[in-house]
């Protein structure tokens, strides 16, 4: 016997009574959850240190962390991607610090589609702030997006790391590739480092380098390691005119100490012969290989103000070419030479360079206050060279040093007695 309609009724609007009374309910549960939430949020953050000082000093520690941690990174693990997952207000202040992401490392390149747009996230969170963009692996041919993404932002570009990095496939593959394929112009740039994890076998590489540095007139300080060889400069077109890079006061080529200690590194001084720098106040070459008249027609094409220059050469050099060096350079302030040889019986003439020494002590030119001389050889497995000077030499150096001269003869990290 079926149930009254008054029953079934009744039933279907109890149903609906309770099925709303349990909406209401988790509806106030929800609430009161978040609510729980929002108090635990409240709770922490009165208890927490940072939230009690100034915003400038949380975005400070933030920037100082940054800086402590070296290279960032775009692992979720490493500064200052790290600091949007600790919480809502940590996230907040990351992506409101614009000075947090001005630096970004594009390492393996190349690389794929969404690791460029996680990059050009990462630098539209920089704003108009001045870039430092290192760029890591295989530069040519540079991969599209990477491309159309340093070209959006090549003005904005203050500081350019590239590093090349070739497979390793012998060098005949590679001999006749360029190694990047960078295009300008870069208005904003400061600062240049190139460099190689190996030799580097091209004919293009130079031609390539010069054109990065013709497209930077605002350059400052430039960088190459382990990127030209003596024969590689050498080829480039023998009447090409020297350009002038106005703005250039730091050269560096090659690293000097890993040229002293663990063999002749691919960093020719003979591109020197395509540059015209009004502005070099420090020179630093790993290795000397051009000529000496080349050297000093450099020197008096640029007229520099130089005040430091760090030499490595490759032999126990001419005092006459020191003499003339130092005539082209009347501010110089401090020079350090490295002297190269395995000919034991090289010697260096003291009686000259103590001539030399206190001759610029008197001069109307910029007296020098440091001056180091380095012996080393070829063969790192064997002692560096050792030519002591004499006591008379000794004594008289001794002088100079009393007089405010700092002075440094003999192996790099030992000076003869007298010092």
């Amino acid at each position: 016997m079926l149930p009254a309609h008054s029953v079934v009724v009744e039933l279907q609007d109890r149903i609906e009574q309770l099925s709303s009374t349990i909406g209401t309910v988790k509806q106030l549960l929800h609430d009161l959850e978040e609510q729980r939430i929002q108090a635990r949020r409240r709770l922490n953050s009165l208890r927490d240190p940072m939230a009690r000082l100034p915003l400038e000093l949380q975005l400070q520690i933030f920037l100082d962390v940054r800086y402590d941690c070296g290279e960032p990174s775009m692992s979720p693990g490493n500064v200052p991607m790290i600091f949007l997952g600790i919480c809502e207000r940590w996230r907040g202040i990351a992506l409101s610090t614009p000075r947090l992401w001005t630096t970004i490392s594009m390492t393996g390149l190349p690389r794929t589609v969404g690791y460029t747009t996680l990059a050009e996230t990462w630098i539209e969170r920089a704003q108009t702030l001045p870039l430092s963009l290192s760029l890591e692996g295989r530069l040519r041919p540079l991969d599209d997006n990477v491309q159309e993404l340093l070209t959006r932002y090549r003005r904005q570009v203050r500081t350019l790391t590239l590093t090349v990095k070739i497979e390793d496939s012998g060098a005949s593959s590679v001999r006749d590739e360029y190694f990047f394929d960078i295009e300008g112009p870069f208005s904003s740039l400061e600062k240049l480092t190139v460099l190689s994890k190996q030799k580097i076998y091209s004919d293009g590489v130079v031609d390539e380098l010069l054109d990065v540095l013709r497209t930077a007139p605002g350059l400052s300080h430039c960088v190459m390691v382990n990127m030209l060889s003596t024969w590689d400069v050498v080829k480039i077109d023998p009447v090409l005119e020297p350009f002038t890079l106005p703005s250039l006061e730091t050269l560096e080529l090659g690293d000097i100490d890993a040229f002293t200690y663990r063999g002749i590194q691919n960093n020719s001084a003979s591109i020197l012969l395509y540059f015209t720098l009004p502005a070099l106040k420090t020179l630093r070459l790993a290795a000397l290989d051009t000529s000496y008249d080349d050297f000093i027609s450099f020197l008096t094409r640029s007229s520099p103000p130089l005040e430091s220059v760090e030499l490595s050469l490759r032999c126990i050099w001419p005092q006459h070419w020191l003499n003339r060096v130092l005539r082209v350079m009347p501010t110089l302030q401090c020079l350090t030479l490295t002297a190269r040889s395995d000919d034991p019986s090289a010697n260096v003439d003291y009686k000259a360079l103590l001539r030399m020494l206190n001759a610029r002590r008197t001069s109307h030119s910029t007296p020098l206050e440091c001056f180091e001389l380095h012996f080393t050889s070829f063969d790192a497995r064997s002692h560096p060279l050792a030519h002591p000077p004499s006591v008379e030499i000794e004594s008289a150096l001794q002088e100079l040093q009393n007089g405010g001269m700092k002075i440094h003869v003999g192996p790099r990290t030992k000076s003869f007695r007298f010092v």
